[in-house]
């Protein structure tokens, strides 16, 4: 049982790191694009995340994926 629990909770830490690189990411090519603080980028993401209903971390992926597709990568 305790191992079990041992292995979810890292499952867990590691779903969010990669969740946090992703954000993470998505703030720098928002700075980069607006020319806007880290804060400004990351409230533009929470704000589009609750008025679309959709996680800060499909926000960030659908940013990323845009901007590689647009850039060619």
């Amino acid at each position: 049982r305790r191992q079990q629990e041992a292995v979810k909770a890292i499952i867990d830490l590691h779903e969010e790191i990669e969740e946090r690189k992703l954000v993470e990411r998505a703030k720098g090519l928002i700075m980069e694009t607006y020319d806007i603080t880290e804060d400004e980028a990351y409230r533009r993401m929470r704000q589009y995340s609750m008025k679309t209903g959709k996680a800060l971390k499909e926000i960030a992926a659908a940013l990323i994926a845009q901007w590689e597709k647009r850039e060619g990568k």
